[in-house]
């Protein structure tokens, strides 16, 4: 729906930053990985580099397989207090230290995202930093748009992804720790 948008923002990294189509096929790449691994993901085929490039183009530079289909999909958190997750027998809760949420806007390539602006407030509130996260769940509907997040959520750089001695896996194709 959106691809368009997603695009002009790949490109505009590519010329900026000398990233390639290869590296955001990289992405799509590994995100196909992670979906082979679910018995329950819509796309469980696992596909290669290339087999990401060869794909249809949708528009420059993004190929199918590197944006999201339209599908339904869902995530829920269940929250509480501690006296009633002890009465449900929650062994190991999680706390939630806070809760982030900025609107969009068409932002200029020298500002912060809305990404990056809710990661740099809850890590403020919380008190953390990308460092000590164990897992990040980030919106992905486009290759390039995965590896805008995973860098303004401070979770890996890719401003200079262009320059990877080994541009087929680039540094932020992997994501957090």
């Amino acid at each position: 729906m959106f691809m368009d948008v997603y695009a002009m923002a790949a490109r505009n990294h590519m010329e900026r930053y000398g990233t390639t189509r290869r590296q955001f096929a990289a992405v799509a790449a590994k995100n196909s990985f992670h979906g082979s691994l679910n018995p329950l993901a819509q796309f469980r085929e696992e596909l290669t580099v290339d087999e990401v490039l060869a794909d249809r183009l949708i528009v420059d530079p993004l190929t199918r397989s590197m944006c999201s289909p339209i599908g339904d999909g869902a995530a829920a958190a269940v929250v509480t207090s501690p006296r009633k997750a002890a009465e449900l027998g929650v062994e190991r809760p999680v706390k939630v230290r806070t809760m982030v949420m900025h609107s969009g806007w068409n932002h200029t390539a020298d500002e912060p995202d809305t990404v990056g602006l809710c990661a740099a407030d809850a890590y403020e509130e919380a008190g953390l930093g990308p460092d000590d996260l164990d897992v990040v769940e980030l919106h992905d509907a486009s290759a390039p748009r995965r590896s805008s997040a995973t860098n303004s959520s401070g979770c890996a750089r890719w401003a200079t992804a262009g320059s990877s001695s080994n541009p087929a896996t680039p540094a932020w194709a992997a994501g957090c720790r």
